[in-house]
């Protein structure tokens, strides 16, 4: 198809509607809004990928909360969904729509995205800006049949969208990833989304990411009876402080029941069963664990025990956040001396160490020849000298010859450091943690669409 097109053909393949916060002279959003929003325009026929993105004008911050407390969304908010739809409308070969902008799009441009009959993957951020006070958003709703392969929500604060997107996914026939971040704040229950199936739904997820939600159906062990995880490769899983853990005592032990065998698993429910989970079944190659809510956490040295038995072979990411209840799930220089051998094929690392010298621990896991990403959480209180003086140290290790594949290393909340080689060199990481998308740690899926520029 490429060939067939000519440069400004191929320019328009993917078009970024971008919002600055600010209006200049050559606003580049207000420009492509002039040309793309005529209905004469004839060239978005081959787009296939939209993206509608950044923060919202600064000077309009206060009408928009003013208007905000009355429950309307201004004219100008409103015009833009209206021109990206009749821009969308105009676009027969569209594949993917995504609005990450701080002001809320508009039911007539999510039906009209919905109802693309081309449209593969969809993102929307449903939330809205807080400054000075919250922006409002229409109570959106999703009406059957939708066809997308790829479906991303995120910021979600209204009960009555989960109950509006559960009708929906009866019909989603064709749906392999799902993606649904609850705002914590708002103690939202994934329940309202379950509560309209009957049985099971009509499709197999390959990957899921659920987090901010109070609980995980009711009860939360029956999550399985309703979305099959036969297929289930990547499963992500943060429930909120207000989750009811005594409900989801038997989670684990169900997910065995239920032939779960993810290949890569990150959680924050780090209860009893996940040791027993971990002996189910081989092939893990990656493994995150972060602080679940008040409970009491499973012991570390049963999950790595059933990590190097079962996983060894597959494991390439190993993480754990010691923070909150996890604030004793620390390695010691035993377990970090046989590292090495014990998870040959790491790639990607982050831990909490006993030891309070870091000098004496960092070499040894520099042993493990495929690390790439080094992560490292103190625990004890440091400083941004300390932070300079093991960049220097890890910068010294490196001209000896030892870490030849790492790539970026952090430690605590200090700065992310890229290394450069040729000369060798490190430099602290422009992008933010989330955004560095050769990583699986500091990559999240739902910030793809940065760096695109069309």
């Amino acid at each position: 198809m490429a060939q067939m097109l000519d440069l400004g053909d191929l320019a328009l393949l993917a078009l970024r509607f971008h919002n600055p916060g600010r209006i200049d002279g050559d606003d580049a959003l207000q420009l492509k809004l002039d040309i793309f929003g005529d209905p004469r325009c004839t060239n978005l026929k081959h787009t296939q990928r939209v993206l509608v993105t950044g923060s919202w004008y600064d000077i309009y911050h206060e009408i928009e909360s003013n208007l905000g407390s009355q429950s309307m969304l201004s004219p100008a908010a409103r015009m833009l969904s209206n021109i990206i739809a009749s821009c969308v409308i105009r676009m027969p070969n569209l594949k993917e729509f995504n609005w990450d902008l701080a002001v809320s799009p508009t039911q007539h441009l999510v039906t009209t995205v919905i109802f693309t009959p081309t449209l593969e993957r969809v993102q929307l951020r449903l939330g809205t800006d807080s400054t000075p006070s919250p922006y409002f958003h229409p109570p959106l709703e999703f009406w059957p049949p939708i066809n997308v392969g790829i479906l991303t929500l995120i910021q979600i604060d209204d009960e009555t969208v989960l109950r509006s997107i559960g009708s929906v996914l009866r019909t989603a026939t064709r749906l392999r990833e799902l993606t649904m971040w609850a705002d914590g704040d708002r103690m939202l229950h994934f329940s309202e989304v379950s509560s309209t199936w009957c049985g099971q739904v009509p499709f197999k997820l390959s990957f899921l990411d659920l987090r901010g939600f109070v609980d995980l159906g009711r009860p939360s062990c029956a999550l399985w009876s309703l979305l099959s995880p036969v297929k289930l490769r990547t499963l992500n899983l943060n429930v909120c402080p207000g989750f009811d853990l005594a409900d989801s005592s038997e989670f684990w032990g169900i997910s065995v029941v239920a032939d779960l065998k993810p290949k890569q698993l990150s959680t924050n429910l780090v209860v009893h069963g996940l040791e027993g989970f971990i002996h189910s079944f081989s092939g893990l190659e990656a493994f995150s664990i972060t602080s679940p809510a008040a409970c009491v956490p499973e012991p570390l040295d049963l999950l790595l025990d059933a990590l190097e038995k079962l996983h060894s072979a597959t494991l390439k990411v190993l993480s754990i956040d010691p923070q909150g209840v996890l604030s004793k799930h620390l390695l010691d220089d035993a377990f970090l001396n046989e590292f090495a051998n014990r998870f040959p094929n790491i790639e990607e690392l982050r831990f909490g160490m006993v030891e309070a010298v870091p000098e004496n621990t960092i070499p040894t896991i520099l042993k493990s020849p495929l690390i790439r990403l080094l992560y490292v959480n103190l625990v004890q209180n440091s400083t941004e000298g300390s932070y300079v003086g093991l960049e220097r140290y890890l910068l010294h290790l490196m001209q000896k010859g030892m870490a030849r594949n790492l790539k970026y290393f952090m430690f605590d909340d200090g700065p992310l450091f890229k290394v450069l080689r040729k000369p060798l060199r490190v430099s602290k990481e422009i992008l933010p943690v989330g955004f560095i998308h050769d990583t699986f740690l500091f990559r999240e899926r739902v910030f793809e669409w940065a760096g695109s520029t069309k």
